[in-house]
């Protein structure tokens, strides 16, 4: 009897997780448990799903980009979703086709675009040229975008045809293309939009799910906190996509994510933890991924604030970190030290004659003693993400070996940027991961680029030397002429010490060994959308 009551229990148990749908879908035989059955008649077996289980740190903001503010959180189920302009070969560091086949340049803002003519959003709605037109209008008039979408001149875009169009800059930017590539720059169709209620019908909310896209994989299923399925776009112009269904869980600490791998429920991790990586190589059935990218993560100072005024304080600051060292104890080793602005692998990085990113603790203790705070020097609050969370302490302990005390202040994603708007903290650490360098080095662009749209107040000004070289640099469309002036940018940026390079990040994902296909975005981010079991 007891025999029969423990079969019972476990019949139960299954039949219980069965029902959760896609969240408990076994990862290791990537079915859907109601997949696995055949019909009544015995004729013909039914096929297995092939489902793709995917486990990330948390919800995105909402599945309509353009109504919503960017950030890292939305990317894995908006990359799923986004078909851009153009696509980023993270192989070559250079874009691809993607919705448009050509891009005949006018003059340095002005550029003569061809679309592909078969692509249709998930509703059955034709995507022409209008509607990169009215893409680029919503996401600026919903005043969310202005980083992103700032530089275009929408009210000039012309649409000569359902196929061609004029795309307008404002301004020269030699990476249009590549920036183009970006998630954020995703298509919409205005007509499948206006079918569905409009854009606020479009988030993923309350079970609106969006119809407007073009994109290889569509939402079907958002449990917040839980999971948003997908299943697959079976007439994507790009050809049918691999997966029936991919489905992204929500599993908010990384160890957790982890274990989730190890026991078989998902396929893929990722942010991982890099201390578990040691782990997850020692398991023959599972593989640690590891990509360089360009995302350079910065401590910012502001040099109006004290003790950041001085130039000698800062310098002391850059001497005293240990960075291979902290690398390896924040970073497990999955990071480099870049002794400059612009990270290694920066189409515009130069290795420096000389440079104050490096360790030398005595060093740092003479630029101390000559500063002005050298024996009353006030405290530091350090502004920062989760991300950054097992770094800062590190900072925390190496410049107290030169007289600074610091205060770790955790903030949250989504207030960091209005938080460093304010201009009044004293400094934080930012990701800055576009490898256009302009956008590397705009934060010190006090002219051309407003500090309050994203990292900063008032930070550093750099005068009218490096004005003028900035002028040089935004008015000049071929990268390679601008060299020289980036050149000088950096000797005089390096020099003056307004922030520090902490490190290169190298993205990791942990993964099943039988996954094949992930790449990465413009920004380092990881994009499984492309994904197969081999």
């Amino acid at each position: 009897m007891k025999k029969i009551l423990a079969v019972l229990l476990v019949l139960a148990m299954v039949i219980g997780l069965a029902a959760c749908g896609g969240g408990t879908t076994p990862a290791n035989n990537n079915t859907a448990p109601s997949n696995n059955t055949t019909p009544a008649n015995n004729t013909e077996p039914v096929a297995e799903k092939k489902v793709l289980n995917v486990a990330f740190r948390g919800d995105p903001n909402g599945l309509c980009h353009v109504s919503i503010a960017v950030g890292s959180a939305n990317t894995p189920a908006h990359e799923l979703m986004m078909d851009r302009l153009f696509e980023y070969d993270y192989k070559t560091g250079q874009p691809t086709p993607m919705l448009a086949t050509k891009w005949e340049p006018i003059d340095g803002t002005h550029f003569r675009v061809t679309l592909r003519d078969d692509v249709y959003s998930w509703n059955g709605d034709k995507f022409t040229a209008a509607d990169v037109k009215y893409t680029v209008k919503a996401a600026i008039d919903s005043g969310k975008h202005a980083r992103y979408y700032g530089n275009f001149d929408v009210d000039n875009f012309v649409v000569e045809d359902d196929t061609h169009l004029i795309f307008v800059l404002k301004k020269v930017d030699p990476f249009i293309q590549t920036t183009l590539s970006n998630i954020p720059y995703g298509m919409i169709v205005q007509k499948s939009v206006e079918a569905g209620g409009g854009l606020e019908k479009m988030d993923g909310q309350g079970g609106n799910m969006p119809n407007c896209y073009t994109g290889p994989y569509k939402p079907v299923e958002w449990s917040t906190g839980s999971f948003i399925k997908f299943v697959k776009n079976e007439k994507y112009w790009g050809g049918e996509p691999y997966f029936d269904e991919i489905v992204i869980h929500s599993i908010a600490d990384a160890q957790s994510r982890t274990q989730a791998l190890e026991a078989g429920n998902v396929d893929l991790v990722l942010e991982p933890s890099e201390a578990q990586a040691s782990l997850i190589k020692d398991n023959k059935d599972l593989a640690v991924y590891n990509y360089p990218t360009t995302n350079h993560h910065t401590l910012f100072t502001n040099t109006q604030k004290a003790p950041f005024d001085d130039v000698n304080v800062r310098i002391a600051c850059a001497l005293a970190l240990n960075y291979d060292a902290n690398i390896q104890r924040a970073l497990g080793g999955y990071g480099k030290h870049s002794d400059d602005i612009l990270p290694i692998g920066n189409p515009q990085y130069e290795k420096p004659a000389e440079s104050f990113y490096k360790f030398d603790l005595a060093l740092a203790k003479e630029y101390m003693a000559k500063s002005k705070y050298a024996t009353n020097c006030p405290e530091v609050e350090i502004y920062y993400t989760p991300q950054h969370a097992e770094y800062v302490p590190l900072i925390q302990q190496q410049w107290k070996e030169i007289g600074i005390t610091v205060k770790p202040t955790p903030i949250a994603q989504a207030e960091f940027y209005n938080t460093m708007a304010t201009g009044e903290k004293q400094a934080w650490i930012v990701n800055n991961s576009n490898p256009n360098p302009y956008e590397q080095l705009k934060f010190y662009d006090g002219e051309h680029f407003n500090y309050k749209d994203l990292n900063g107040g008032p930070g550093w000004n750099g005068g009218a030397e490096v004005t003028a070289l900035f002028d040089k640099i935004t008015s000049e469309p071929d990268m390679a002429k601008a060299t020289p002036y980036y050149q000088e940018l950096r000797k005089i940026i390096n020099a003056q010490v307004p922030s520090i390079p902490l490190f290169v990040y190298e993205r990791l994902a942990f993964a099943t060994s039988k996954l094949d296909g992930l790449i990465l975005t413009e920004v380092g981010d990881i994009n499984f959308s492309k994904c197969r079991f081999k």
